[in-house]
């Protein structure tokens, strides 16, 4: 058995403790820095999420009352009705038969167009409007309500509504065309006769259309002369 000088025990001691130091001096500013970075996570992701849920949830501005803010659908409707009291805007189906004020004058040169056709550039330049763009460029005082209107109008009466303009589009801009190449080819009474039932047909839809705002779908015979 050998036995280590007494020196060379303390100088070992003196190294593991050097050693252990070391480690402190190493690992503790090293634990320092891992819980300071976790807390400044911690921390950046709270101010993170308040900073999304304020633009969220805006503070409420001054005055406001919540309870005053809780309007039925029903309120809403019936205040519609009101304010629309003294327009043509039907208070059923909030729809305005104005719109179909669209289609007045491709009818016109349809009527004119046997003794003048030079009038058939007029429906070639004919643009189609929906609902709302008619409103919009009318300048009728109540464009704004019968813009609302539409938005509050009944599905039902909004999906008829929308075919029934969809197939006299298509009437018009197909008529368009035929009665073009009828010109073109100098069929005169083909031109005539093409037009009248046009504008008749486009009459019949109109006032087809005219009862879909009235929520009507059954269009008599009368209610067609009427718009004769």
């Amino acid at each position: 058995m050998s036995y280590a000088p007494s020196g060379k025990k303390e100088q070992d001691q003196e190294h593991l403790s050097l050693g252990q130091n070391r480690k402190e001096y190493i690992y503790v500013p090293v634990l320092l820095f891992l819980r300071d970075w976790f807390l400044g996570c911690r921390w950046g992701i709270r101010e993170k999420f308040m900073e999304i849920v304020s633009q969220i949830a805006p503070a409420e501005p001054p005055g406001f009352k919540p309870e005053a803010a809780m309007v039925s659908d029903g309120d809403k409707i019936e205040d519609f009705r009101v304010r629309i009291a003294n327009t043509n805007i039907d208070p059923g189906t909030f729809l305005s038969t104005d719109y179909f004020n669209t289609f007045n004058s491709v009818i016109m040169v349809l009527d004119m167009l046997p003794e003048a056709p030079e009038l058939l550039e007029e429906m070639e330049q004919w643009e189609f409007v929906d609902y709302t763009r008619h409103f919009q460029e009318s300048g009728l005082d109540f464009s704004a309500l019968a813009i609302e209107g539409y938005s509050l109008a009944p599905k039902d009466a909004l999906e008829a509504l929308r075919h029934k303009v969809w197939g006299i589009r298509i009437i018009i801009e197909n008529s368009t065309r035929m009665l073009k190449r009828l010109l073109d080819i100098g069929e005169q009474t083909a031109v005539s006769n093409i037009a009248a039932s046009t504008a008749l047909q486009l009459r019949a839809m109109i006032a087809e259309g005219n009862g879909i705002v009235h929520g009507n779908t059954t269009i008599g015979q009368a209610d067609i002369d009427k718009l004769f």
